[in-house]
C-alpha cells in the first residue's frame, strides 16, 4: 500500500484589530461635539400667540356667513371656541340658515364667500394671517366643489 503524504503547512491567525480611526470616531460620539452632533432650538423662547395669562392675550374675532349673503361678526373679548360659536349662533338665529363660522386673532385678515353652482348653494369663510383669506375662503369653496367664478366675495376685512 502507498503511503500518502499529508500536508504540513501552517496556517497563521491573527488577532483581529481595531484600527486607531474607528476608536476615535467612537470616543467622539461617546463624549459628543455639540456642534456638529446636535440641533439647537431657534424659535423665540416666547409663543407667537398667548393662549391664556400674560401680557400678550390674543383677542379673538368670530365671523359667520350664510348663503344668502348676511355675515355676523363677534368681537366682545371672547375666547377662540366662544367668539365663533357666537357669531355662528347669532348667524343662524337670524337667518334661519346653517352658517360657517370661523374665529382667528383680530390682527388677522377675515373673508367670507357665497358659492353657487347648479342649484347648490353655501357660505365658506377664511383666515390668514398673510393677507390671503379670501385664497383660503374660495379654497374651502373648491373642495366642496364650487369653482371661483361661482363664488362672490361677501365680505372682507382690512
Amino acid at each position: 500500500m502507498r503511503e500518502v503524504p499529508t500536508s504540513t503547512t501552517k496556517v497563521e491567525t491573527r488577532k483581529p484589530t481595531t484600527s486607531f480611526g474607528v476608536l476615535f470616531f467612537a470616543a467622539i460620539l461617546a463624549v459628543g461635539i455639540p456642534s456638529a452632533l446636535s440641533a439647537e432650538e431657534i424659535t423665540p423662547s416666547r409663543p407667537l400667540y398667548n393662549y391664556g395669562g400674560g401680557d400678550n392675550v390674543t383677542t379673538w374675532l368670530g365671523i359667520a356667513a350664510s348663503w344668502n349673503g348676511r355675515v355676523f361678526k363677534n368681537t366682545d373679548g371672547s375666547d377662540e371656541v366662544a367668539a365663533r360659536d357666537s357669531a355662528r349662533s347669532e348667524c343662524e338665529q337670524t337667518t334661519g340658515r346653517n352658517c360657517h363660522a370661523i374665529s382667528v386673532p383680530t390682527s388677522w385678515h377675515v373673508a367670507a364667500v357665497a358659492c353657487k353652482q347648479r342649484g347648490t348653494v353655501d357660505a365658506f369663510v377664511g383666515g390668514s394671517a398673510e393677507n390671503a383669506a379670501e385664497r383660503m375662503a374660495l379654497d374651502k369653496g373648491n373642495r366642496a366643489g364650487f369653482s371661483d367664478s361661482k363664488c362672490r366675495t361677501i365680505y372682507l376685512s382690512k
